[in-house]
């Protein structure tokens, strides 16, 4: 895959590879249905109408650009939903199950599946409503999507941005309960003020309700993983003025503190934002 392309090469391939099952019609149909449109004067040189007809409409596509990758991921959902259906109905289909297949391929590139069947790239963790809650201004996105685009090759901005992106939701979720902070407020606290204010944490849970240990064991992992983050930025994450980097510190180092940083966020604003509204 081309480094700054954000679809690989593998995927298109293969979702171009399923669309020579479809007429022309509903090639262009799906395209045109989503913004997109074919480049008549493209030829890539492939056997088929099919094969060409899906490569013109690729090639007026910047698949360095996220806006336009991210409409794309629209027409992949169809695809999907296309071949769910066929397997349903299609015991060919079943046994191959190109969804399933496809579903793993574009995993890899860092997109995933969500319940209701909407791709979701990693640079778009939060959900839109509580993206809506949050001001204008906020941070917090910029600061996710710095965290998921240094993995792989800046480990250690990558911690110093999922160390970022949690203290700046921590500040949030306090802002708008009304609380202030200080200015040098360390993190420890930040996170602990931060849970007691939206009430997710062990104390809280009330013991006369089934399952309540399991939620008091979660909570307080939950806690744990922001801290995690923070500890991992002091010793390995950017933001300390180290001469030369730290040895030993691998992208799936970053990968861990990407996804607890995440996980954290994501789970502080939705019960943030679920109890605003």
């Amino acid at each position: 895959m081309d480094q700054a392309d954000l679809v690989s090469v593998n995927v298109r391939r293969e979702a171009r590879e399923f669309l020579v099952g479809w007429t022309l019609r509903e090639i262009g149909d799906l395209f045109l249905s989503h913004g997109f449109t074919a480049d008549a004067g493209h030829d890539p040189q492939l056997s088929g109408e099919r094969r060409t007809y899906v490569e013109q409409f690729y090639n007026t596509i910047d698949w360095t650009d996220r806006s336009q990758v991210e409409a794309v991921l629209h027409v992949f959902e169809a695809l999907i939903d296309a071949a769910e259906t066929r397997e349903v109905h299609d015991l060919y289909a079943e046994s191959a199950m190109w969804s399933e297949k496809f579903t793993r391929l574009i995993a890899r590139d860092g997109f995933e599946r969500d319940e209701v069947g909407r791709l979701r790239p990693r640079w778009g963790s939060l959900t839109a409503e509580s993206i809506e809650a949050l001001p204008a201004e906020s941070a917090i996105p910029m600061l996710l999507r710095r965290m998921w685009d240094n993995v792989e090759e800046d480990p250690d901005a990558a911690i110093g941005a999922a160390k970022e992106a949690i203290e700046a939701t921590a500040k949030h979720v306090l802002e708008a309960a009304g609380q202030q902070f200080e200015r040098g407020e360390k993190m420890p606290a930040l996170i602990a003020r931060a849970h007691e204010v939206l009430g997710v944490h062990a104390r809280a849970v009330d013991t006369s309700k089934q399952s309540s240990d399991s939620i008091k064991t979660v909570l307080g992992s939950l806690a744990k993983v922001a801290l995690g983050v923070n500890e991992l930025r002091r010793d390995y994450g950017s933001g300390h003025g180290r001469p030369m980097r730290v040895a030993g510190l691998k992208s799936r180092h970053s990968r861990l503190a990407a996804q607890s940083a995440d996980a954290w966020v994501r789970f502080m604003l939705d019960t943030s934002f679920a109890q605003a509204g």
